[in-house]
């Protein structure tokens, strides 16, 4: 007999439906979490996966169907009745307050378990904190504030403090999108610790390598309808992603439709920090590829280039000329932009529109004197939504509303919108599905038309190998190798990133 038939029912979604503004988000999902297991939940950006966990999560009431925990019906009205029920949820953007310490991150919400006489208990807080740290593998001081801890470390406290919530479920959106391979295998150790206890866990990523690897069953949503479960994912890999992207070919190299012009940025012995000086070139019409591990110094170097800070040695150019941008809008006004890899603290404004993300900055001919035109802001997003495919019922909704992957288009369509002279994308496909992906990277190619130069930060290999003229490997801040796509592997890149 299967062993997935004796186990009990953690989570089960029935005829779970919800729609914003008309557009159908999910349409009559049934979804059965067993305890003691991985479940992963796939699907391309929009398909509903991140609907489907605000519904379960609370954030979202559905228009229709039912939630049953634990063979209970459960009124999931808002975050605290989710976790009263046994549900943690680890986000794929972090909800942790930077300026708090860990283990006041890892308390939030649960406060009233620490009061002591009206005070709060540090030491036990502290202590609880160890606790949680611990499940995920993370030896860190409970007392240090989450702003001075990596991105990746972050990713792990908030699926620590999701420990703490998760009795009977465990959701997971994205989590390893910012962790390295180690730091992702302390993760799995969590998860597969969870699942042995008893609890459900379901997995949400856009690397389907660690779905297959990790979970015995597969569900893939696609257009907020379940187009599949999948009992055997590391056999059904194909399937899956054609029930994600009917038809969906893999990242393949798109060749630059234009012809290299002058060197536009230029930076010769540029100190970063406290790192090794740093020597490098982007022509015009060129798309150049920064890799390397986590650690490696690639995010700061695109932050100092796009004027977030100040280099303390060597020199800078800009189509010959000097350049020494004094902060970001600076650099922008000198033909810079940097689209950053954390949009939710750095790119998106929560409170307004789509079209009023695109548009802040008020580019071209939208606001002659200081005067907004409806006419020309009009023409403007929507030529952008065509161009970029952001998929949105109109661009009066709230970003929110938008799937990470669309959320990311948005930003991009905000400074495609400006003259510009130098790209800086730094992780621009983080948390986007295949299919964005690679009309992501063929949009980045086409730019390149326009005589624009890109700089693309990424860890992730095959796009660079896909988009790419030429690709440095940074190691220590250091750039250590420089290899051309066409005769590049992932062995050759990944050997030079950790100097093997």
């Amino acid at each position: 007999m299967d062993g997935r038939s004796t186990r009990t029912t953690a989570l089960s979604v029935q005829s779970v439906s919800k729609s914003f503004g008309g557009v159908a988000a999910l349409t009559s999902v049934n979804m059965v979490v067993r305890s003691g297991e991985i479940l992963g939940l796939a699907g391309a950006n929009g398909a509903g996966k991140s609907t489907l966990i605000n519904v379960l999560t609370g954030q979202f009431e559905p228009d229709s169907g039912v939630v049953v925990v634990d063979g209970r019906e459960a009124s999931l009205d808002s975050p605290r009745s989710a976790q009263s029920a046994g549900i943690g949820v680890v986000r794929q953007e972090l909800d942790l307050v930077p300026h708090l310490t860990v283990s006041e991150n890892l308390a939030l919400g649960n406060e009233r378990s620490f009061q002591h006489r009206g005070r709060l208990d540090r030491d036990a807080m502290r202590k609880a904190a160890r606790l949680l740290l611990s499940r995920v593998g993370l030896d860190i001081d409970p007392d240090e504030q989450v702003r001075s801890i990596s991105i990746g470390d972050r990713q792990l406290i908030a699926a620590a403090r999701a420990l703490r919530d998760a009795g009977s479920v465990l959701l997971l959106d994205e989590p390893t999108s910012s962790l390295t391979p180690f730091e992702s295998e302390r993760l799995f150790t969590a998860m597969r610790a969870l699942r042995d206890e008893g609890v459900g866990v379901v997995f949400i990523s856009h690397r389907l390598d660690e779905v297959t690897a990790l979970c015995s069953r597969v569900v893939v949503l696609r257009d907020g309808r379940v187009a599949g479960e999948f009992l055997d994912p590391g056999a059904q890999l194909p399937a899956i992603v054609e029930a994600m992207v009917p038809g969906t070919a893999e990242l393949h190299r798109t060749e630059r439709s234009g012809s290299l012009g002058g060197v536009l940025l230029e930076l010769d012995g540029v100190v970063v920090g406290r790192r090794a000086p740093v020597s490098l070139s982007v022509r015009s019409g060129e798309v150049v590829g920064l890799f390397g591990l986590v650690g490696a110094g690639k995010s700061s170097l695109g932050r100092m280039i796009s004027g977030a800070s100040t280099p303390r040695g060597g020199r800078m150019r800009m189509s010959g000329a000097r350049y020494s941008p004094r902060d970001p809008a600076h650099a922008f006004r000198l033909g810079v932009a940097c689209l950053s890899e954390d949009r939710r603290n750095s790119g998106i404004l929560p409170q307004l529109s789509v079209r009023n993300n695109m548009i802040v900055r008020t580019p071209g001919d939208t606001a002659p004197n200081g005067v907004l035109r409806r006419s020309p802001i009009a023409r403007l997003v929507a030529s952008m939504i065509e161009r970029l495919s952001i998929k949105t019922a109109n661009d009066q909704l709230s970003i929110l509303s938008l799937s990470g992957g669309n959320q990311q288009k948005v930003l991009l369509a905000r400074l495609l919108a400006e003259d510009l002279s130098l790209l800086v994308l730094d992780e621009p496909t983080h948390g986007i599905d295949v299919r964005a992906k690679r009309d992501l990277l063929e949009t980045v190619r086409g730019l390149t038309s326009e005589g624009l130069g890109i700089l693309i930060i990424s860890a992730e290999i095959p796009e660079l190998l896909a988009a790419c003229d030429r690709i440095l490997v940074m190691r220590d801040g250091a750039i250590v190798a420089e290899f051309e796509p066409t005769t590049a592997t992932e062995q050759t890149l990944m050997s030079a990133a950790t100097g093997g």
